[in-house]
This record gives C-alpha cells, structure tokens and sequence, in this order.
C-alpha cells in the first residue's frame, strides 16, 4: 500500500478508519465535520485525502450504485478528495436533483454546486481574516500560478497563514514554485457569494498576473515528491487548469487571428477540455481554415483524420480524407498515408503491406522520416517484430527531433518489453512517467503511464500498478491516437488487475469504459480486456469458456495482423486449459516471432503441459532473465510440489535469489485463478503429486498416510476445484499453477 506523507506523525490505518466512518454515518446526526484535523493535547492525526479509487468505492456504497465516471473525476477534482466535503457535495447535489439515477449509474443533471455547501465552505474559512478571506478569493480568480507572480499581490505571511490552514498547496513544478487553492470547489463558493463590484476588483488584479505568466523549463531538482505524485487530487485539478488555461488562451488566438494554424492549436487544446468538445468541428471545418501553405494544410488534415477516426470511430472516414487530394506534394502525400497506416493499426487492422509503404527516401526531410519511423516501429511492435522495430528505432534516435524524447521513450520501452528486458522497461518508462508529472506534460504522462502499469502488471507487481492507474485515470481520456491506446491499456490493466483480486464490479466498472470503443466494430479491445473477461468467467468457473474465449480473440487479432496480442491471447488460452495439439500449433509462430518476453511465456506454458520434458530451474530462470518474475516464481511453486526433495532445495534457493533482485516489490503469484477455490496445505500437495501421475498408493507411501485418507483428500480436492476426476484436477492446476 502506498503511504501518504504527513506533516505530523504517520497513522494511515486510523486515518483510513476515520474516513471511512465519516462517509457512511447519517448526515443528520453528525456534529459539524472537523475542518482538517483532530487536534487533542501532544497528538495531531492528519487525514488524508481519499484516492480516486476509495472515493469511487465509497461513493457507489453511499448511492448504493456507480457514479458516472465523469461526475466522479469532477467531484474527486472539486474536493481535494477531502471526505466530509465530498460526501455533502454528492449529497446536496442528490437532494437539489443535480445528481440522479439512471439506470445502473448516477449521472450529473446540472452544476453538482448548490448553496447548502455554503455552510460547510464557511466552516473551513472561518479562522480566516478579512484581508487572509479576499486574498483566498483573488488566488482562486487566479488559478495555478507562479508563487513569484502573486507576491505582487499576496504578501509571503498570508500565503503562510492560508497554507497552514491547508487552503492553499504549494508544489515545485517546472523549477518554479506552484500555487493552487485547495479545494478546487472554492471557486464556486466565491463565485455565489461574491459582490459583482468586489469580483470585477480582484478580476482586475487577476488578469495582471494571468499576463505575467511564461512557460517554464523543466528541471529535475525540483520534482513533486512520490506521495504527493500519486493519488492526489492536485494533480488531476493542476492537469484540468493548465489544460483550461491553454484552451482559452487558444482559443483567444484563434478569435483574434483566424487561420490554419490557430485552428489546429485551439482543436488540439479543446481536446483536453471535456465540456469543449461539441465545439471542435466548428473549427476544424471552418472556412477560416485555410491557407496556401502545404505544410499547414497537411497538419489540418492530419488532425481532422485523427478526430474523426478516434472520437467518432469512423476508420473509412478518416482514412478518405487523408487520400481525397493530391496537393500535398510527394513527401506529404507519403506522410499522409503514413498516418493512415497508423490510423487502421490503432482501430482497426495492420496492414500487411505497411513495411513497403513506410519505407524512407532520400529527399524526405529529417522530420518527416521521423514519423514515417515511428508509425513504422508502431506496427512493428503490434504485429511482433521487436528486431525490426530495435533497428529503427536506432534510426530514429539518430535523426533526434528536439521536442520529442518523451515519443521516443515510449517506443524504446515497448520494444525492450518485447525483447526480453523488461526490467529495464520498467526503469526507464517509470523516469519518464515522473519526469511528465513534474513537467505536468499530459500527454507524456498518459503514454509513459500506460507502458509502466503493462510492464509492472507483465511482472506481477499490481500494488505498484494500481498507484500508477489511481494518479492518472481519472486523466486519461480516448481522444487522439496515442491517447486512445494509452486509455485502452490503463482500462485494460486496471480490470485485470481488479479481477485477478476478486474486485469483480470494479473490474466491469473499467470493461465497460472500453466497451463504446469495440461497437462500432474497431478491434481495439486486444489483449489485457480480453484476459480480464477471461478471468471473469473463471472466477464463474466457466473455465472452458475463458479459454476458448481468450484462443478464439487471439485468432481473430492475428488473423487482423495483431500478431503480437494475438499469440500471447492463445498462449494464454493454453494457460488456462492444456490442449497438446494447439501447443504444437503455436510453437512455430513463437519461434517466427523471436521475442524473448513470448518465448519465455510459452516455455513456462510448455512446461506445464509435460512437466517431465523440461528441467523447471531452466524455466524458471529463464522467465526471470526476461523480467518476469512474478510467472517464474509462480512457475517455481508449481515445481515445488513434483520435484525430489533435493532439487526443491535449489528451488528455494533460486526463490530467495529472484527475491532480492527488486526487494521493495511485491509480487502477485496469482494468474488465471478463481478466488472460489482454495485448498489446504495438505490437499494441495496431493492433487499436485496425483496430476503428476503418482497412484493413492504411490501418494500414501511417500507421504506416510493410509491409502483411505489420500482418497478422502483427493474427493474433497475434486469437490473444492469442481472438476471430474484425477484428469480434471491435473487441468486445473496445470492451469492455475500456483494453489
């Protein structure tokens, strides 16, 4: 679990409890909510805020139904996740109807504010002077700024007395200091209580500052710390404003200086703004977008391809636009259809031919061979050519476009997951994940975010994952290409992760967020939804079921040049339930592949199938060498209980070598299992000494027991897992390998 700084001493589980209590107790007969702490004589106990998660949690137990996941983002936003207060946010927004049931999920009908939180606001302000209120309210008018620039008008000992009362939050970003209002929800309170001529005032002040403001250059030294960096509801509210303010600063351009590239900067800046999007195609087909300039009509159309293709899903349209004209010259005609090779690989098929078209020439530009690179190493990785996909990107770190380190990165840490150096994937995408959240770079956020939970959940490291997918899920959003992949990964991790922990609604909760983007028949759900729809129905022990499911989606990828998912779908089928004639099948489409991250699953695979025919610490290292730990030491547990009491020696030995390569780490050992099954001690080690094919007698004699209690171990052992017989018992571990 990850722990939350405090100024005072740590009690997370008090905390915890506390919160918990607050939430779920009847609003009428509480006291007045303690503003942020409860103070008695020597001890301070700090609560912290919510998560996204507990809030979203504890929301859904108090309504007795799921928020829509936008409201949530808002409230958890407006809130600083701050308990008592969103609790009465949600709670006045039910009872004023801003908030109602539909169907299975509440839904917001209206700005969830109302003026029965005024009270509650109140409570918090009250230790504030006069003068301490006003400024409160001018830095609210504000919104993120440099601390330098508000000096001007907020001197430092009110900034102190606001960040002791916990209604400011200061943080490093960019190598300047960062000021942000806390909560978020303050802006509202000031804009229902304020004087008109009193707003106008501090609107005045404002805007000074507003004009003050510059971009800032990112700066290592100064990084928001790990606590305060994950699960928090600044950021998500620091991501909301920025992006806020880029909007209205674009779209300001684009009013006063109508043209190709206003529009392309106000477009992509709206794409960030949830309640903004209805207005997108107003400019992207105004007639006020244009110009003679190729290069600026190119980009237009490449942004009008990527709206249509990934908002509205529609492939056929976006691709025709990317080929309706000619005008673009050679070069750009290539770059066009580069990015609709790119569009069709992202929703909806590889294209066999996509190595020929993407070749690079002579006369291209640096940039443009740039992006013909990195559509060509995109669907290198999705169709399993991790060597040709290593050469280029050699390539195209040798061409080094100043801007994009962040898209190179990516791409490097997806092809060392499928080149065997998953570790070193892990590392690498974790320095950019941090290095985009104190740049407060969105998109490099999302993208690195996205190839960290694959890589940890890949190692079975989940409690690191889920830290990741608290922080930036609640940012994500399936708008623009790179976005749409990262949002189909993090949903898709998320809902593994949540079944494989018998979260079950939680796990629907993330599939269903993906389930708009496979009905307008793109075949974007790939591999990490289909295995958490796999482990679903194992956990309904339709066990049969998961595995044709999960062969039967791997085919259909294939068979849509999705090599890459597709294998590791069907090796994962074979994980669930052993057919020794689809072993042999796919044997040589691994060979063919040449990744070390999918050879080493379907030795480990292989090896369950005929536990005879392999040397498991061969294996097990193996798996480990490729960065997967979690399959070896499941791989190893699985030996454990077949091997002579000698080699398991070595296998404790190889376990407590495996552990100490990440020793913080903690690694889930459960894969396609149902939670429902559960074994003793004792009836676990028979049912695996019988599926290695040892009689009752056998089994009795090498355990000293009498024949008649191995037969009643082995009847509640068939009982217990729901299967037929010894042949049924040896399927199933050889399936869930890790009881």
């Amino acid at each position: 679990m990850t722990s939350t700084k405090r100024h005072g001493r740590r009690f997370s589980d008090i905390s915890l409890s506390i919160r918990k209590r607050e939430w779920l107790s009847h609003a009428a007969a509480e006291p007045p909510p303690l503003p942020a702490s409860t103070v008695c004589r020597g001890l301070t106990v700090e609560i912290p805020p919510l998560t996204f998660r507990e809030l979203q949690s504890l929301a859904e137990a108090r309504l007795g139904a799921p928020l829509d996941e936008a409201v949530l983002r808002k409230v958890f936003a407006d809130t600083g996740g701050v308990a008592g207060l969103a609790r009465d946010y949600i709670d006045a927004a039910v009872i004023n109807g801003r908030l109602h049931r539909d169907g299975r999920e509440w839904v917001a009908h209206a700005n969830l504010w109302s003026g029965e939180l005024v009270g509650r606001i109140e409570l918090m302000l009250a230790p504030l002077t006069e003068s301490a209120l006003e400024a409160l309210e001018l830095l609210t008018i504000i919104g993120v700024a440099n601390v330098g620039d508000v000096l001007s008008l907020v001197d430092w000992d009110t900034l102190e007395h606001l960040e002791r009362h916990r209604l400011v939050r200061i943080r490093a970003v960019n190598g300047a200091l960062r000021i942000a209002t806390h909560p978020p929800l303050l802006t509202d309170y000031f804009q229902s209580r304020s004087l008109v001529a009193r707003r106008a005032r501090l609107g005045e002040l404002a805007a000074a500052v507003q004009g003050q403001q510059t971009d800032v250059f990112e700066d290592d030294s100064f990084a928001l710390d790990d606590s305060s960096a994950q699960e928090n509801a600044l950021i998500l509210r620091l991501f909301q404003d920025q992006a806020q303010g880029r909007m209205r600063a674009a779209l300001a351009q684009w009013n006063t200086d109508p043209g190709v590239h206003t529009a392309i900067a106000a477009a992509r800046a709206m794409m960030e703004v949830e309640e903004a999007l209805p207005g997108i195609e107003r400019i992207l087909e105004s007639d006020l977008a244009k110009s003679d300039d190729r290069g600026e009509m190119l980009q237009l159309r490449l942004l009008q391809a990527e709206w249509y293709g990934c908002t509205h899903l529609d492939v056929a349209r976006a691709v025709a636009l990317l080929r309706q004209d000619g005008h673009n010259g050679v070069v750009g005609t290539r770059v066009a259809d580069a990015y609709s090779i790119l569009l069709e690989s992202t929703l909806d098929h590889v294209p066999a031919d996509y190595d020929a078209r993407l070749a690079l020439t002579s006369e291209m530009p640096p940039m443009a061979q740039f992006r013909m690179l990195q559509v060509n190493i995109s669907a290198q990785i999705l169709s399993g050519d991790f060597a040709g996909a290593a050469r280029n990107l050699e390539k195209l770190e040798s061409i080094g476009i100043v801007g994009d380190e962040f898209s190179i990165g990516y791409l490097r840490a997806l092809v060392q997951i499928g080149t065997g150096d998953l570790t070193e994937a892990v590392t690498s995408s974790r320095l950019a994940y941090s290095r985009a959240l104190t740049a407060l770079d969105s998109h490099g956020l999302i993208q690195h975010a996205a190839v960290l939970v694959y890589a940890l959940e890949a190692q079975s490291r989940y409690a690191e994952a889920e830290d990741v997918l608290a922080t930036v899920i609640p940012i994500a959003h399936p708008r623009g290409m790179s976005a749409m992949i990262s949002y189909l990964i993090l949903h898709g991790c998320a809902a593994l992760i949540a079944a494989r922990a018998g979260r079950l609604e939680q796990a629907q909760t993330h599939l269903n967020a993906l389930r708009d983007l496979e009905q307008s028949g793109v075949s974007i759900l790939r591999q990490l939804p289909i295995e958490a729809e796999a482990q679903l129905l194992i956990v309904g022990n339709q066990r049969m079921q998961a595995a044709e499911l999960l062969w039967d989606r791997g085919t259909e990828l294939e068979a849509k040049g999705y090599l890459f998912p597709g294998l590791m779908l069907r090796i994962g089928a074979l994980e669930v339930g052993q057919d020794p004639t689809r072993l042999a099948l796919l044997a040589p489409d691994v060979a063919a592949m040449g990744s070390e991250f999918v050879s080493s699953y379907f030795e480990v695979v292989s090896y369950f199938h005929n536990p005879e025919g392999f040397d498991p610490r061969a294996v097990i290292r193996r798996a480990a060498d490729a960065g997967r730990i979690g399959l070896a030491l499941t791989t190893l547990d699985f030996a454990a209980a077949l091997v002579e009491a000698e080699t398991r020696e070595e296998l404790q030995v190889i376990r407590e070598e495996l552990l100490t390569r990440e020793p913080r780490a903690h690694y889930e050992t459960r894969r396609f299992q149902s939670s429902a099954a559960r074994l003793t001690e004792r009836e676990s080690e028979i049912a695996h000494l019988a599926s290695g094919g040892l009689s009752n007698a056998q089994i009795a004699t090498q355990l000293t027991l009498s024949v008649r209690t191995v037969e009643n171990h082995m009847h509640r052992v068939i009982r217990k897992l729901g299967v037929s017989g010894r042949q049924g018992v040896r399927d199933y571990l050889f399936s869930e390998h890790g009881l």
